[in-house]
């Protein structure tokens, strides 16, 4: 592996003449300085998500990927048709996160906690399956091809639901490729909405990180790696 091979015209100043690899400098780094690991925060989840600028609709919610989310939410209604305070090249409007593995809401933050906007055409009890970003595409295609001009995303909730009935179980597959690549692609598509969901759900577990030298066991573990460095073998 490339971490095992020798640095030839990148030897430290400090052992010009010695036979390193980045394995055994980055064990030389750690156990003279320690490493701190730091445990991501829960909220990181939605500020790596892509972010999307909107105005704020008063009856509508907010329009995302070509879909409607929140038009019944509470957590909107300081924003209905109020410019946010943003200045700069998205002025006056709001910062809105989509995870494009599962498009069944959005996401904002304000006064400092993340909220979830569910999706107009959700049904009033229930919900529907996951669908992601690429199955939006085809939902609003397919509307287009049959000549349906929504007013309220509530009428393409029909649609998704007969595409996603197209796919049926493996065991049920028909000798025709084109089902078998339907049935494929759903089947990553609910892999990736329960990684979000998973992504979601986990728990914060916020700790203060320390130096390994400092933790319980840190002394041999820098004993073990002075004793690699001092061999430095790659």
């Amino acid at each position: 592996m490339w971490q095992d091979r020798r640095l030839d015209q990148h030897a430290p100043t400090w052992d010009p003449s010695g036979r390193h690899s980045p394995n055994t400098l980055f064990a030389a780094a750690a156990a003279r300085d320690g490493i701190a690991l730091e445990i991501p925060p829960p909220e990181l989840y939605y500020e790596l998500l892509p972010v999307h600028f909107v105005k704020v609709d008063a009856r509508r919610g907010v329009k995302v990927g070509g879909l409607w989310y929140g038009a019944h939410s509470p957590t909107l209604d300081p924003c209905r048709g109020v410019p946010s305070p943003r200045g700069g090249r998205h002025s006056g409007k709001w910062a809105v996160r989509r995870d494009p593995r599962d498009c069944r809401q959005v996401f904002i933050e304000l006064d400092g906690t993340w909220h979830s906007l569910p999706w107009n055409g959700m049904p009033p009890e229930g919900t529907v399956p996951a669908f992601g970003d690429a199955r939006i595409s085809e939902v609003l295609k397919e509307a287009a091809r049959a000549g349906l001009r929504p007013r309220r995303d509530a009428e393409l909730l029909p649609v998704l639901l007969d595409l996603l009935a197209e796919v049926t179980p493996v065991a049920g597959w028909p000798g025709r490729p084109e089902a078998r690549k339907r049935a494929a692609a759903r089947a990553r598509e609910l892999g990736r909405a329960r990684s979000a969901a998973a992504a979601r759900a986990r728990p914060s577990g916020r700790r203060r990180p320390q130096p390994l030298g400092l933790r319980r066991g840190g002394r041999s573990r820098m004993r073990s790696l002075r004793s690699g460095c001092a061999v430095g073998r790659p």
